[in-house]
């Protein structure tokens, strides 16, 4: 036996036993790793939702408190409306119209008052005097010796006009201790509902006033379709035994999303603050961070478990990762304990009340703020200018602004607020701000961000570094295989073979986690011709195409869209590709591929008449490394449709497939239209 021949055996198992070493200790390390970045990013999630729940009891507090001063606001213009009713005097009409003119614009449907039948005898819309309100629970509460106190009614449609949803405020009229009447002010629902609404931060934060049977008073989203319904009867703030503020956890009848709920109870009156905040709003950029950092991470561990030298080196990195999320936790738990939701009321740009938090997160003392100008808490005048300039046509118009900004505190130092804004009165100038301390989450989104330009980094160069070993190994077992020459017996030729067909295989591999990768870091998106990128995807796999004998059809009005043109070509590359490649041996290739629009996107199609995927594995063809045939049937390393899944999230739609095994497979893909409406 030759010399040659001797050291292939004696090195190969030595190699393989290396390689084996190498690949468990990968293992066991990345599996290590793994549980303890999870455990961190639990922990990390907690208290985002900790945080959540502490902002939710803020703003059921923040509406409970508006809700009070709007009632009693209203109370007292009831007990200045029915004295001329009790003592005589003067002009009720006359005392109607200070009432109105003082009361919030937009917010009262209408004043009248009673005899003690219940037949109008005044009322600022005229057309309604002498009928009876004789029905109505609250003459029937007080003409049946119900106590002088505010009375508060369910909402209910009025009987004129428009008939509009009224919530009714009423007092009774006594004249020498005997009943004469009621005196009524109607509050319009759709006033309760803005003035509560512009507390919310996030734009999916549901904001609503119930009564303690659950009958809706308010809700800044669909409004008309909550009046006259109640609540859920299970909801715990209709509990009478439990606590007056409290949160809990929910799944939403809407979307089946986790909702953070709070609850105040008004105990003047028999009302509750109910607020609803979608977890997505506010841990959903650390969600999406974590998914990817995950992401990345696993894909580094699967490259290195199988060929990299520096498993070692990645578990210190990993160790030092652990240290950074747990020093990120630290500052979030420190941030949890101080974040308050601030509220100011500002005229003509002058500060007019600010509420506690405010003062305090700004490092002002009770009081000091009122009076002076907003612009102090600006960084610049420039910043100032700019701001009221994108704020106020958007107040003008009746909607609500919102804005993340810089703003100074008393110290001179520098925070992040996530600012809203809106409009209460047009006439004064009142606008009505609401404030929250970001400055720690923003510190957070960039760590997180550079964390994971370091993961893609680390993933780049790692995946690259590892070809040149791959070279070495193939470079001397053609050495070798020249070396022996006619002494390979044909057994040792499919040794050989199955080597360099694994190195070549595992070569590809590499090539392809390169490739995903890269796929979604492009930042700049521009105008893309759908049909230019097919067109440009047909010459490409022009010789693919008429080897197979397939025939493409494609739809005549392919719209444009916003994107990156080099992704959306490897998009289109990669499906069209593999109508081609899996194509069922009995008939030639038929692909189509059309769309049609879908709401605000696109819907894009590519059917092809092929082998077709299974049902159940319709959902695990996206995942990396999944190959769904066997491998000597067709060639591949089961990334295409990964990349593909990739590329579409990274435009912001959804990848899916329809098919039938024999018959063939339709793949479709949403892309937005982000062209204006």
């Amino acid at each position: 036996m030759s010399l040659s021949v001797r050291m292939i055996r004696f090195r190969l198992p030595v190699l393989t036993l290396l390689a084996g070493l190498i690949v468990g200790l990968s293992m066991v390390g990345g599996v290590l790793y793994k549980i303890d970045l999870e455990r961190v990013q639990d922990r990390l999630l907690a208290d985002a939702l900790a945080r959540n729940d502490l902002r939710a009891k803020q703003l059921a507090d923040s509406v409970a408190q508006q809700t009070v001063a709007l009632v009693r606001l209203f109370d007292m213009a009831l007990l200045q409306l029915r004295q001329p009713f009790v003592s005589g005097g003067l002009d009720p009409a006359g005392v109607a119209d200070i009432i109105l003119k003082g009361m919030p614009p937009g917010s009262v449907n209408m004043v009248f008052a009673t005899d003690e039948r219940g037949a109008i005898i005044y009322s600022s819309d005229p057309v309604s005097r002498g009928l009876s309100m004789a029905d109505r629970a609250y003459f029937g509460f007080f003409a049946n010796g119900g106590e002088d106190r505010l009375y508060v009614g369910i909402p209910f449609k009025g009987r004129l006009g428009a008939k509009n949803w009224v919530i009714p405020f009423a007092r009774v009229i006594r004249k020498n201790g005997h009943f004469a009447g009621v005196v009524v002010v109607g509050l319009l629902p759709e006033y309760l509902s803005k003035a509560v609404g512009v507390l919310s931060l996030n734009p999916g934060d549901i904001v609503a006033v119930v009564d303690y049977d659950g009958y809706f008073f308010a809700r800044n989203h669909n409004e008309q379709e909550a009046l006259g319904r109640r609540t859920p009867a299970d909801r715990p703030f209709l509990d009478p035994h439990r606590s007056d503020s409290d949160t809990f956890r929910a799944t939403s009848s809407v979307d089946g999303t986790m909702v953070d709920f709070a609850w105040k109870r008004l105990t003047e009156w028999p009302l509750i603050s109910v607020v609803a905040l979608d977890e997505r709003a506010e841990i959903g950029s650390i969600r999406t961070a974590i998914a990817a950092t995950s992401l990345r991470v696993n894909l580094t561990l699967a490259a290195i478990m199988s060929f990299s030298l520096g498993i070692g080196g990645l578990l210190l990195w990993a160790r030092r990762q652990q240290r950074r999320m747990e020093r990120l936790l630290d500052e979030q738990r420190v941030m949890l304990e101080s974040e308050l939701v601030g509220i100011v009321k500002v005229a003509n740009r002058a500060i007019i009340w600010a509420n506690p938090a405010f003062e305090k997160m700004l490092g002002y003392g009770p009081g000091e703020l009122v009076g002076a100008s907003s612009r102090q808490n600006y960084p610049s005048e420039e910043a100032y200018v700019a701001l009221g300039q994108a704020a106020y046509p958007i107040l003008d118009a009746g909607k609500i602004f919102r804005v993340q900004c810089e703003h100074v505190r008393k110290d001179g130092d520098h925070i992040w607020v996530d600012l809203s804004g809106a409009l209460l009165d047009r006439n004064k100038g009142i606008t009505l701000w609401a404030f929250i301390d970001i400055t720690e989450r923003k510190a957070l989104e960039f760590t997180l961000k550079r964390t994971n330009a370091e993961l893609e980094q680390f993933a780049y160069v790692a995946s690259h570094d590892m070809r040149q070993p791959l070279r070495m190994v193939t470079s001397y077992l053609s050495l070798i295989e020249k070396r022996l020459g006619p002494a390979m017996t044909a057994e040792m030729k499919e040794f050989f073979g199955f080597a360099m067909g694994g190195a070549k295989h595992m070569d590809r591999l590499i090539v392809d986690l390169l490739e995903y990768s890269r796929t979604g870091r492009s930042a700049k998106f521009v105008p893309v011709s759908v049909g230019d990128v097919v067109g440009e995807t047909l010459v490409n796999l022009e010789v693919a195409i008429r080897e197979a004998g397939a025939v493409v059809i494609v739809a005549a009005d392919l719209p444009n869209v916003v994107g990156d043109p080099i992704e959306l070509t490897r998009l289109f590359q990669n499906l069209i590709g593999n109508a081609v490649k899996y194509r069922a041996p009995d008939r030639p290739p038929r692909i189509e591929i059309g769309c049609r629009r879908q709401g605000r996107a696109w819907l894009v199609s590519i059917g092809d008449n092929g082998i077709g995927i299974a049902a159940e594995d319709q959902e695990r063809a996206f995942a990396i490394f999944q190959r769904l045939v066997a491998p000597g049937e067709y060639e591949g390393t089961g990334i295409g449709l990964a990349v593909c899944k990739k590329i579409v999230e990274h435009h912001g739609g959804r990848i899916w497939v329809e098919s039938t095994p024999g018959e063939g497979s339709t793949f479709y893909f949403t892309l937005p239209d982000r062209s204006p409406v």
